[in-house]
């Protein structure tokens, strides 16, 4: 299996004041722009350019303002969910990885957000809530569960549900 990044993905400049200080309104500004042009994600801060001369008071202030410009307007498209944890009445390491699909459908609330079908999605609450996983889960736009799932199980030796996978007696 193979993961990637699709769509049109750009890195974000930085922009700054004549007196060389960041100018938070305007990289804002050009973050909107670019989302409201229809691109598929942002590069913020990449690891080259002036993401390497910044402390890091003014990188978070980047990041919140990046995270407050795209909250709630998450293109349609693939996603990867995983969730590790430790299980630390046995000793070991649990995990949950799955795919679905980021949706077009409208969502009134606040913060980061999006709605994404997840199939069967009872079935996997219950795996959660039987095996004191958490809730909260990283999220990632591409496909990449069978390859997570591979890695943990071979590479780490972990007990990973695969939602949706082969082995979920779908």
């Amino acid at each position: 299996m193979t993961t990637g990044w699709r769509g049109v993905i750009p890195a974000v400049t930085t922009q700054f004041n004549e007196d060389l200080s960041i100018d938070f309104e305007n990289t804002r500004r050009v973050q909107d722009a670019l989302v409201n042009d229809g691109v598929h994600g942002l590069i913020v801060m990449g690891t080259c350019g002036e993401n390497n001369s910044l402390d890091p008071d003014e990188k978070r202030q980047i990041l919140k303002g990046a995270v407050e410009v795209v909250a709630g307007r998450v293109p349609a498209g693939p996603f990867s969910f995983a969730r590790v944890s430790s299980d630390d009445r046995h000793g070991r390491m649990q995990a949950y990885v799955g795919d679905g699909e980021f949706v077009d459908d409208p969502l009134d609330t606040f913060g980061s957000r999006a709605v994404v079908p997840v199939p069967r999605l009872q079935a996997l609450m219950r795996h959660i809530c039987k095996h004191g996983s958490e809730h909260h889960a990283a999220m990632n736009r591409s496909h990449a569960a069978a390859v997570l799932h591979e890695a943990f199980t071979t590479y780490f030796g972990w007990e990973v549900y695969y939602h949706g996978g082969p082995d979920d007696g779908c």
